[in-house]
C-alpha cells in the first residue's frame, strides 16, 4: 500500500464518466441483436433503461456504415 502516497485522490471532475470501445461491425451488429432481444425479454426495468441507451448508441454507430 505504499503506492497510495503516489496516487492523487480522484475528484469527481477528474473521473472519466464514459468509455469508448472499437469493435468490428459484424460483432457490433450481433451485440445490437442480443441487446434488442434482451430488452424485450427482461423484467428488470433498470436493465432495460440502461440497455436502451446502449442500443441507441449502437444503432447510431452501425447505421453510419450503411449511409
Amino acid at each position: 500500500m505504499a503506492n497510495n502516497a503516489e496516487c492523487p485522490k480522484l475528484h469527481l471532475q477528474n473521473v472519466r464518466r464514459s468509455v469508448t470501445i472499437t469493435i468490428p461491425l459484424d460483432i457490433a451488429e450481433t451485440l445490437q441483436g442480443l441487446i434488442d432481444g434482451s430488452i424485450g425479454g427482461s423484467d428488470d426495468d433498470e436493465f432495460n433503461r440502461q440497455m436502451s441507451i446502449v442500443l441507441k448508441k449502437l444503432d447510431k454507430a452501425v447505421n453510419k456504415h450503411y449511409v
